[in-house]
């Protein structure tokens, strides 16, 4: 089992090697010299690290392990943070807690960076933006192979129609050319990343090209392009005010792409049908999303006056809030934070990049309520609940109440961190409820920045809440259990 999860982090690395080879080659060409020397050497750690592992591993059978996407998935995302971090450290742009610190942040999608963009060279803002990509990107890869298979929150099985064979990507088997085989982890992997890949680089390009003919500049566009499609908000405080309107609402186009469930885009792009499960969820996100609209708007009105000249304004901030981004926008810093922090732990929908709760998960729990208020009032009905007209066991429901109950559990815990850290009562909750929903960006606004920056303490916490709130708690917690390992 422990070769095959090797052999995919050591592929993981060496990509996440090729993707610096962009910024590197873009330093190269202006001459910053700086910028060089930190992807050479983190390019050259990188390397001889998973060169080792293959070379290590390269004699051993493979034998698919029941539990290896678990352990895999949090192998993966406890040393991503050091794999995208590694230019800041070695570049010396920030010390060695920061540039983890922004390694997690990339890796999470949460938004938040300690570093001072006016200063730093542009390869490194590129690679920044480079990093959320690749952290998205792999989380939803990782979503749609282990997390939504396992079923773990109560995920659904994700759908790829027309890609793999039968149209589902099996939690321990491949499905190739429509024969069930026994599969490793790699296997699977590739056979998912061969048709997500080019699908998602393609939706990529197009926003970037969109918010290019919108107005903004072509490093404008990049820098956007590749965060917002993950629903990351990194570069707001820098970028977002110099915007043109157009662009603006060109912005709404990759948050909602990136906050859709990505079976539902390949359906649109295969023009095969979609699930059930996926056209419910979506339906109830576009619902959901006119609720936060219209609350937006009024509490604009109220505040300050909007008129419906100011509609945009309520239309834009709710698709930031709702779809995770947390692009701290003019608009969006001027409306009660508590109010965009509830509606940003909804978030977007499930097999998505987007953070929060799931549509699917906060609609199967709204019905769960209802079931147990007809219960009580008809003690002798039986009232199941139904998502996507498909009857949700007793399983799932338990899956999503732990799942709801730890997501509690991690924000107080994180609350209690970040006091005893130092931070105020109201500064502690606030991040942590922001960091446990992917929304970081909206409170470390850059009059924190300095408080976060001088303590490692702080920088820690966070850390952990964003890496808990992007993957379950639970998942972590198998690897603790004797039956895992058994197993």
């Amino acid at each position: 089992m422990f070769g095959a999860i090797i052999r995919v982090w050591a592929g993981v690395c060496l990509a996440i090697v090729f993707a610096q080879s962009l910024p590197l080659f873009f330093a190269l060409l202006v001459g910053d010299h700086a910028s060089v020397l930190a992807f050479t050497l983190s390019m050259a750690v990188e390397v001889f690290f998973a060169v080792s592992i293959l070379l290590a591993v390269s004699s051993h059978q493979v034998n698919p392990g029941s539990g290896e996407g678990i352990f895999f998935t949090a192998l993966l995302f406890l040393t991503l943070p050091v794999l995208l971090g590694l230019p800041f450290i070695l570049g010396n742009f920030v010390g060695l807690a920061e540039g983890l610190f922004e390694g997690m942040s990339a890796a999470t999608t949460s938004g938040a960076s300690l570093l001072n963009f006016d200063k730093i060279p542009i390869a490194i803002k590129f690679w920044r933006a480079v990093a959320d990509w690749i952290g998205g990107t792999l989380f939803l890869l990782c979503a749609m192979v282990v997390i939504g298979p396992l079923r773990i929150g109560g995920l659904y099985v994700p759908r790829l129609t027309g890609a793999i064979g039968t149209g589902s990507i099996n939690a321990q088997t491949g499905t190739l050319a429509g024969m069930q085989v026994q599969a490793s982890l790699g296997r699977r992997f590739s056979q998912a990343a061969k048709f997500f890949l080019p699908v998602w680089g393609i939706v990529t390009v197009c926003c970037i090209f969109l918010l290019t003919i919108s107005g903004a500049s072509p490093l404008e566009a990049v820098l956007l392009g590749l965060t917002t499609i993950v629903t990351s908000g990194s570069f707001g405080y820098v970028i977002y005010n110099d915007l043109a309107l157009t662009t603006e609402i060109v912005l709404a186009i990759p948050m909602l792409l990136g906050a859709i469930s990505f079976p539902l885009l390949w359906s649109l792009a295969t023009m095969s049908r979609p699930s059930r499960h996926a056209r419910q969820e979506c339906r109830e996100f576009f619902l959901v999303l006119i609720a936060v609209v219209l609350t937006v708007f009024f509490a604009g009105h109220v505040a300050y006056q909007w008129d419906m000249s100011g509609a945009w304004r309520a239309v834009l901030s709710g698709i930031n809030i709702l779809t995770s981004t947390g692009l701290p926008t003019e608009h969006l810093l001027t409306l009660p934070i508590i109010m965009v922090l509830t509606f940003a732990t909804i978030g977007g929908c499930s097999l998505s990049t987007a953070s929060g709760l799931k549509i699917f998960r906060f609609g199967i729990l709204l019905r769960g309520i209802f079931e147990q208020i007809y219960i009580i009032v008809n003690p002798s009905a039986v009232h199941p609940v139904q998502y996507g007209k498909t009857l949700v066991d007793e399983g799932r429901m338990a899956s999503i109440q732990l799942y709801f109950v730890m997501l509690v559990v991690v924000t107080f815990l994180g609350a209690l961190g970040l006091a005893l850290s130092g931070l105020n009562a109201q500064n502690a909750l606030l991040m942590a409820f922001a960091a446990v929903n992917g929304v970081l960006s909206v409170t470390l606004t850059p009059e924190l920045v300095g408080l976060v920056n001088g303590s490692d303490g702080v920088m820690a916490v966070l850390s952990c809440v964003m890496l808990l709130g992007r993957i379950d708690l639970v998942l972590f917690i198998m690897l603790f259990s004797r039956s895992y390992w058994r197993g």
